[in-house]
């Protein structure tokens, strides 16, 4: 079986993220039990012969219906067939080991077993299973490579075993159970357990993935009911029997329904009465009632609400319905705001009776109520008009009372009170916002954006009701779909219906059949109103993504791919699948799809024979390099094509792929769309390349291919700071490489400008972790600039311990070298001079400059990483430059945890960093520009609105006369928009510097794209700029300029980098911290880089 299944398996290769499918190997020998023990294991020398004799496990994933349940399938048996066991809690748990194991795992909720696999339910949504699946993976792999009992002391369960003294029905229901339902139900995870048959009545308990998903429970239960019905006809009904802690659930609820069927019942007998928010306003008008007719002389409750025999002093132009609540007559029901407007007419007719009433009289002074929503406004409407007291009650007056009620009816609340329907976007009536700059040289360009054309008026929306209501979401799409020569074209959210077409009348009465218990439902269509098609950004997605499907690509993640177009590269056993990523949305040129190419290298290579491969080329290392290989590796079935560098791929031949396809081309069409022939042109603009200055004096003019690496090593620093006090930590087989290390550094360094003394040499015993530490915990930080370790390895546990004891508990500049980077004799020269530039930058110093015409600003870059080490924890770092070249930066780190608003930590920060710039500068800079990364679209109003109004309290902290000018510029990176630049041999990548500010950008925002970088290989993916405010009254080419001029500062790289210095450098911090030190840095390194 094990054989089989890996000639069915492809590795995807690579990839980030655990995905379903993924193979993981573990070996369960007793010698090689502990997950944790294989990979420490490294000096241990291990036999071939004993690794061949290895058993390797492959645990793979598998969906429920279930979101939070998630099926591990370890390849192997867990249970003997038949039988499963539940563990709803961890106190259930005490029978088994493996249970106990996975319950200590943050998150799980439950625990299920069944004949070969294991199903996990987490929690709740907020938990990702790509944080969880790691862990259960190492806690399965780990439990049955120790070799103990899945259970100890329970049996576990076999419900459907036939006993003597069961009767024949009941034996017919086990069979079937087992033969039919169960098989079915495991395959999602979860399990149905026989309770008992009484009087008709089939009691079941679901187990697993079924116990806590709503929607398979419902699915399940009359899934289940019928089968059994079809084939059982003794089988009444069948009914679910939950734990205790869910039983009293039940009876809580049940008796909540007896009390809401109680009340419903008050109310049908009370004609008058009113339901919603109107109960209360109607109580309090009742009792004014009441305290009126008592304080009437004369007037007798009969006359107050006469009966059948009393004639009706009412006037004969209301309603029936209006009557019957005046004179107390039973008539037709009239609900929510009907009765009360009843009501208060009754009242106001009393008034002819002279019976006087006063505004204070229409709510009890002992119990005053207030209304809400909808009902206080009618309440202000009941009171003016009783305040009157006008003497005769007509049609005017009923007029004028029914306009002031439809004033405050559903139509006319305020749209944050309603729900907004994900189909429909508000289409603002104002222009596009449009920002353009004018410098720099024009250029001819393409982008990955196609013009969309539609026919205005081609959408229709209707509202779709059942009777009776249906609250089964996937069970309102199956009764609409029985009536589909209506609408073949639609969409549809469950109660709104979208349609390229009218239908044949505007009210429609539909009758359908419920697949689950075969009942009639009345399906009630009505029209509502005719939609712009430009407003309905959501339909154009789903339209492609069904395109998609008629182009018979192969769906992975959001992406598609094409199998049969898949380029074969033989000589590496591998495959490219071409595909794409679309997306429509309105842009300042109009609506447009976006369409960007993606490609996913496969394997073509099966995991068995990449195993046999790895063991005869690493020999007795094959276990070590086989788990970097898979772990982490996507895994595809060839038989259902379950599931990346970008290329030239043509977008002109998706285009004609649609226009050609018959399917797609008619769905097109039906929703009044018609896609461009090719890609929009447009004019670009080549910013002019940017000069660099370096120490004495030298400028280097500007490249077109913003590269200066020859210059760095050529010129001597901008600002240089000598290395008198270092040490150098080395190991013993590492003290050659360390000798000629140190001698090709004072070689490099005169050239620079850079003076470097002799290092202090200290030889370490081992590379254990432990003996850096200790090592590094003997210096004195007074008398110590930086400290150098070389390791002879790349380890992540003794980088991280290194960087936390120099970072955190002593702080000092640190290098961390990796010996082999240094071996190479010929290469040697080079690296050192990179390593050289480094340590001047940790230690304060610069290394070039560029002109920058601001004078005293500050520019500050914001970014995050999630913190590894522990969950729903973010790292936030915060830079500040502090002198007016802004080539001395300010540092900051935040822990942010969940919940909590990151806006007051970003305010701290930023006091922080205006107290240092003054303390350097002996004033507060003028203007502050922000550049804040790690900001999706979804937040860009949030920021607007929210945070930089609380950025801007900020400044009355240092005096209520201080107000710098805000720039706030959000940076977004992770975007699909590709340029080309035109040229005579076809289309290459646009020069560093290319701005994009006008028809491909956001229609309501002002933003810009720059691709600031050169690349070699590949095509180059601009950057996406956001400007969310700005009262420094800057022009388009000035923000513009600026920004590119801070992509030239980033000095871990001698070119241009994708964003702005200041927001890589709080990647690099936020990385660091996220990564290694998991700690705020020391305020000792604040002023400096020390995280490059």
């Amino acid at each position: 079986m094990f054989r089989n299944l890996m000639k069915t398996l492809r590795i995807g290769y690579p990839s980030r993220y655990i995905r379903q499918g993924i193979a993981y190997r573990y070996n369960q020998a007793k010698q090689y039990s502990v997950l944790s023990h294989t990979f420490g294991s490294r000096n241990r020398k291990e036999s071939l012969f004993k690794s061949c004799q290895c058993r390797t496990m492959f645990i793979q994933t598998q969906d429920t219906p279930n979101p939070n349940s998630l099926k591990f399938l370890p390849g192997t048996k867990v249970l003997e067939p038949g039988q499963t066991l539940d563990f709803p809690n961890i106190g259930a748990a005490q029978c088994s080991p493996l249970a106990k194991m996975i319950f200590r795992i943050e998150g799980v909720k439950a625990v299920f077993f069944g004949h070969d696999f294991v199903t996990v339910t987490k929690q709740d949504d907020d938990i990702e299973w790509k944080l969880l699946k790691p862990e259960i993976f190492a806690t399965i792999m780990d439990f049955f490579a120790s070799g103990l009992p899945i259970v100890t002391d329970a049996k576990p369960s076999g419900d459907t075993q036939i006993n003597e003294d069961d009767d024949e029905i009941v034996q017919m229901i086990k069979e079937l159970l087992d033969t039919r339902i169960r098989p079915t139900v495991q395959e999602d995870g979860g399990d149905v357990l026989f309770v008992d048959f009484k009087d008709g009545v089939l009691r079941l308990k679901m187990q697993g993935s079924c116990s806590s998903c709503p929607s398979s429970i419902v699915t399940l239960k009359n899934g289940v009911q019928n089968m059994m019905q079809f084939y059982i006809p003794e089988v009444l009904s069948v009914e679910q029997i939950d734990d205790d802690g869910e039983k009293l659930s039940e009876k809580i609820f049940k008796e909540f329904e007896q009390l809401k069927t109680k009340e419903k019942n008050e109310t049908m007998a009370d004609q008058s009465r009113g339901r919603g928010r109107g109960l209360a306003l109607l109580k309090d008008l009742k009792k004014s009632l009441a305290a009126d007719s008592q304080s009437s002389s004369g007037e007798s409750s009969v006359k107050e609400f006469p009966g059948p025999s009393v004639p009706p002093s009412v006037p004969p132009s209301l309603p029936p319905s209006v009557v019957s609540a005046a004179t107390g007559m039973p008539s037709t029901t009239i609900g929510g705001r009907g009765r009360v407007a009843a009501m208060m007419l009754s009242k106001m007719h009393q008034q002819t009776k002279d019976v006087q009433f006063s505004p204070a009289s229409d709510v009890s002074p002992s119990a005053p109520t207030v209304g809400a929503g909808r009902g206080i406004k009618l309440l202000q409407n009941l009171k003016a008009q009783m305040a009157q007291s006008q003497p005769h009650v007509g049609g005017a007056e009923v007029k004028q009372i029914t306009e002031k009620m439809a004033e405050s009816t559903i139509s006319s609340v305020q749209s944050s009170t309603i729900p907004k329907n994900k189909y429909f976007r508000e289409i603002k009536e104002t222009p596009p916002v449009v920002r353009k700059g004018e410098s720099g040289t024009p250029c001819e360009v393409t982008a990955n954006f196609i013009r969309l054309n539609f026919e205005e008026d081609h959408v229709f929306e209707y509202e779709v009701r059942y009777n009776p209501e249906q609250d089964y979401k996937n069970l309102c799409f199956k009764l609409l779909n029985e009536h589909s020569q209506y609408f073949k074209t639609k969409t549809f959210d469950g109660t709104t219906l979208y349609v390229p077409h009218m239908l044949p009348e505007e009210a429609m009465n539909l009758v359908s059949t419920n697949p689950y218990d075969n009942s009639k439902v009345q399906v009630i269509i009505r029209f509502r109103r005719t939609r712009r098609l430009s407003e309905m950004i959501h339909i154009y997605n789903v339209v492609f993504k069904q395109i998609m499907k008629d182009l018979q690509l192969v769906r992975f993640g959001r992406q598609y791919f094409n199998e049969h177009s898949a380029i074969q590269i033989p000589q590496h056993k591998l495959e490219v699948w071409p595909g794409y990523v679309t997306a429509v949305d309105e842009y300042e040129g109009g609506l447009m799809l976006t369409l960007d190419s993606t490609h996913r290298v496969l394997r073509t290579q099966t995991v068995l024979s990449l195993i046999k491969e790895t063991v005869q080329c690493e020999g007795a290392n094959w276990k070590r390099a086989m788990t970097d290989k898979l772990i982490g590796s996507s895994v595809m079935t060839t038989y259902n094509k379950k599931l990346f560098r970008r290329g030239s791929q043509s977008f002109n031949h998706y285009i004609q792929n649609v226009l050609s396809n018959e399917t797609a081309k008619s769905r097109l069409t039906g929703w009044g769309l018609s896609i461009a022939p090719e890609t929009v042109n447009i004019t670009a603009r080549t910013l002019p390349p940017e000069p660099l200055y370096f120490g004495n004096n030298v400028k280097v003019p500007g490249k077109d291919n913003a590269d200066w690496n020859g210059d760095v090593s050529r010129n001597a620093v901008m600002q240089a700071v000598d290395i008198l006090r270092w040490v150098v930590l080395f190991t013993d087989r590492d003290k050659n490489v360390t000798n000629d290390f140190v001698d090709t550094l004072k070689r490099c360094c005169r050239p620079m400008g850079i003076n470097v003394s002799a290092p202090e040499l200290i030889r370490l015993p081992n590379d254990r972790t432990d003996s850096y530490v200790a090592a590094l915990r003997k210096f004195s930080i007074a008398n110590l600039q930086l400290v150098v370790a070389i390791c002879p390895t790349i380890r992540d546990d003794r980088y991280s311990a290194i960087k936390k004891i120099c970072c955190v508990d002593n702080p000092v500049p640190s290098q961390v070298i990796n010996a082999r980077t240094i071996m190479n004799s010929q290469k040697i020269r080079s690296i050192t001079q990179k390593i050289l530039l480094q340590m001047n930058c940790k230690l304060g110093g610069t290394l070039w400059n560029i002109s920058i015409p601001l004078k005293s600003a500050m520019i500050i870059g914001i970014d995050s990483y999630h913190d590894a080490s522990r969950k729903k924890r973010s790292v936030c770092a915060f830079i500040a430059s502090y002198n007016q070249t802004m080539t001395h930066w300010y540092s900051k780190v935040v822990l942010q945890e969940r919940g909590q608003e990151i806006v007051d930590s970003l305010k701290s920060c930023f006091v922080d960093a205006l107290k240092h710039y003054l303390r350097v500068n002996g004033r507060l800079p003028d203007r502050i520009i922000i550049y804040r990364d790690g900001v999706g679209d979804g937040q860009l109003k949030l920021l607007q609105d929210y945070e930089i109004p609380q950025m801007q309290i900020c400044f009355s902290i240092l005096g209520t006369t201080y107000k710098p000018s805000l720039t706030y510029i959000v940076v977004q990176k992770r975007i699909n928009t590709r340029i080309f630049m035109k040229t005579r041999n076809g289309f290459e990548n646009p020069f560093p510097g290319t701005v994009l500010d006008h028809c491909v950008t956001r229609r309501d925002w002002y933003d810009f794209l720059i691709a600031s970088q050169k690349v070699n290989q590949g095509t180059v993916t601009p950057t996406h700029y956001v400007v969310i405010h700005d009262d420094s009254g800057m022009t388009a080419d000035q923000c513009q300029r600026l920004t590119y001029k801070m992509c030239h500062l980033y000095y871990n790289w001698p070119g241009t980098v994708r964003v702005p210095a200041p927001c890589q450098y709080a990647h690099k911090l936020a990385y660091l911290v996220g990564q290694n030190i998991h700690q705020l840095p020391s305020d000792a390194l604040t002023d400096k880089l020390f995280f490059l």
